[in-house]
This record gives C-alpha cells, structure tokens and sequence, in this order.
C-alpha cells in the first residue's frame, strides 16, 4: 500500500513517514498543498495523511483532489476540536486531534485503507497460506513464514487481486516509494524470492500478457 504524507513540518513530517514505513507501507512525504496536487496527479494512492495547517493554505481544500480510492486521514491542530467534525463533514476516513501516539496514526490509516477498498482485515487464504492484514503476518499450516515487509506486499497485492493479470508497474507503484531508484526494478528478485518460499504452496508466473498470476498448489 502507497501513502502520502502532507505536513508543514519538516520534523513532524520526517516521523509520520518514518512510522508509516515501519508498518510496511511505501510512504511519500510533502509539505505544501500546491506539490501534493502535482504528486496526485502522477500516482495513485492507498491513502492520505493530511495535515489541516499547511503553508499555502487549509489542507481540507485537498479533498476533492485525492480521487475517490484514497482513504484520508486529517491531522488537526493541536486542541482543535471542531476541527474534527470538519475534516469528517468534507469526507474524511478519519481524524486525529494531537496529541497523539505516532503509532495511532499508522493503525488508523491502515484501518482506513481497509475500509475504503473494501478488503476484509481479517485473514485471506490461499489454499494453505494464510496472510493475515491486521497481524501483518504470513503462514503456511500456521506456522509463520518470514518475509520482508515489501515481499508482504508484493505477495498480499497479487492473492488479492488473484483473478487478473497484475502488472509490474502496478506492483512497483503499490509496494515502493519515491525512494526507489527509476533506474533499477526490484521487483524481480522479490518475486524469486517470494517463489522460493513458497515454492511448495503458490505459482507465481508471468503471463504472456505482460503480468503476473498467483495460483494455489496442490
């Protein structure tokens, strides 16, 4: 899942993307209204943390701007109550009033994405893995497998859309931020590794329509 931070900031920023990475999402960082519009317009995001003070106005004023599959959370200012029933009113999934655990604001974006894309939080299973959302967690007869949080993704984005053909470039946007290098593709050793785990349980192969398709063995 891809997540955009929009914060005035610089050190709250810093640690709203520091955070959210450790959830395992890829994370974006901006700080003015006027470049989350120019980054909104190049990708699709899972969800949004939009902070109400920015320099170049209220950042309520994003809203109609995010699309209608991004999930939003509005961080109010410190105190601003009111605040709140306004961010909900103009659309928000949710809202913050600080102060508030750094880790509150990744389970309630999490949740939110959840929501708004319909997908259960509860366990997917296919045939005999199980990956769990809420526990961020994978397992093959209960027993856990070990994964890193991108290879999650990876694996999480194709079991749930297992009925078409995914992209690489969608698997790129979804599971990497802006600090990928656009010269280099990560993807291809994920997938290696991901079919080595899993070697007895899933088919990970590439169509000949230009993506790939996960399969339950046995």
């Amino acid at each position: 899942m891809r997540v955009l931070v929009v914060e005035d900031d610089p050190a709250t920023l810093r640690l709203h993307v520091k955070v959210l990475r450790a959830y395992g999402l890829a994370v974006d960082g901006v700080r003015t209204a006027r470049a989350a519009v120019e980054v909104v317009h190049d990708v699709s995001y899972d969800g949004v943390v939009l902070s109400r003070r920015l320099a170049d106005g209220d950042g309520l004023v994003l809203l109609p701007r995010l699309g209608p599959d991004a999930a939003v959370v509005v961080v109010t200012e410190k105190g601003a109550a009111e605040q709140r029933r306004e961010g909900l009113e103009a659309g928000a999934d949710d809202c913050l009033t600080p102060p508030f655990a750094p880790d509150e604001l990744a389970l309630r974006m999490c949740k939110a994405i959840v929501r708004r894309t319909e997908l259960s939080s509860s366990p997917v299973r296919m045939g005999r893995v199980v990956i769990d959302r809420a526990r961020r967690t994978i397992t093959v007869d209960g027993q856990r497998v070990h994964t890193t949080k991108t290879e999650l993704c990876v694996l999480d984005h194709l079991v749930a859309h297992r009925h078409r053909v995914v992209g690489a470039e969608e698997l790129l946007e979804h599971c990497w931020d802006s600090r990928r290098d656009m010269f280099s593709n990560p993807l291809p050793s994920q997938i290696n590794r991901l079919r080595t785990l899993f070697a007895d349980h899933l088919l990970i192969r590439w169509t000949d329509k230009g993506g790939y398709l996960v399969e339950p063995l046995g």
